[in-house]
């Protein structure tokens, strides 16, 4: 993800609104959070913003971007808040292109109830009602928009590796700028 992907600048982006970043990697390491059949890996300094955000999980791996509204692993919900709202406005004023958008991409939202923990817990929201939900979410701990591949429909794109770059940088390279005007937005309300 940090050398010939979509994301391999965001750090340089993120310099925007967050000057004192030193590293320019998007991806540092092996962090690789892990909790019982889950495994997850999100861009540098994204625990505190909206975060490119790719996991798995036993039946699907999801790409897109993830909105975390707890502390744990010292998190900030107060600074993730206002930039799912400005995500949100953004999609409210380019609803039929982010419409479209999803369509094309068969986004879906995984979203966890505010409170509650472990993968029986998760909620899905389907293609067709994605914006609808964004735009109406339910209080929840963790909001993801993106790509669901599922182990069995879409075994064809998770066993090719070419495949399975080109659904990844179609979903990221369409969210990249959301995320950026989202955090730039966000950042510069008062």
């Amino acid at each position: 993800m940090n050398e010939g992907s979509c994301l391999g600048d965001i750090q340089r982006i993120r310099r925007r609104w967050k000057p004192q970043i030193r590293s320019s990697l998007a991806f540092e390491g092996d962090d690789f959070p892990t909790e019982r059949e889950h495994w997850y890996t999100y861009n540098t300094g994204g625990r505190n913003e909206a975060q490119f955000n790719i996991g798995l999980f036993p039946d699907y791996l999801r790409f897109g971007l993830g909105f975390e509204f707890t502390k744990k692993v010292y998190g900030e919900p107060e600074s993730v808040g206002p930039v799912f709202g400005q995500f949100c406005d953004i999609l409210r004023q380019h609803r039929q292109a982010f419409d479209r958008f999803a369509q094309d991409n068969s986004f879906w939202v995984e979203w966890l109830p505010e409170g509650k923990t472990g993968r029986i817990n998760l909620g899905h929201v389907r293609t067709h009602d994605v914006s609808k939900w964004l735009l109406h979410p339910k209080v929840s701990d963790w909001i993801f928009v993106g790509r669901l591949l599922y182990r069995k429909d879409d075994a064809n794109t998770l066993k090719d590796p070419t495949r399975l770059k080109q659904a990844m940088e179609s979903v990221f390279v369409d969210l990249k700028p959301l995320w950026e005007q989202a955090q730039l937005k966000a950042t510069q309300t008062p």
